[in-house]
């Protein structure tokens, strides 16, 4: 189902938009509710992803790394290794 809705927006973008609907051979309306579909659909998304990431989280329990450990050694394998 179809509502008009009213829109107070700058006249250049309008012009803009316009424009970019024509090229897309499409109306300045079905481009708007292209790019509000991608808006909420990217939110879903959004919130999905940070509740799995929630879930996730903690899950695995390893030791805190030491950057300067990891380095030292990193460089000992890469600069000594047949020592």
């Amino acid at each position: 189902m179809h509502t008009k809705l009213t829109l107070n927006i700058e006249k250049d973008l309008i012009r803009k938009a316009k424009q970019l609907a024509r090229a897309r051979k499409i109306s300045l309306s079905k481009l708007v509710e292209n790019y509000l579909r991608s808006l909420v659909a990217k939110q879903a998304n959004e919130e999905t992803t940070g509740s799995v990431v929630e879930e996730l989280s903690g899950i695995l329990h390893a030791p805190p790394l030491d950057p300067k450990k990891e380095i030292r050694e990193f460089l000992d394998k890469k600069h000594f290794r047949d020592a």
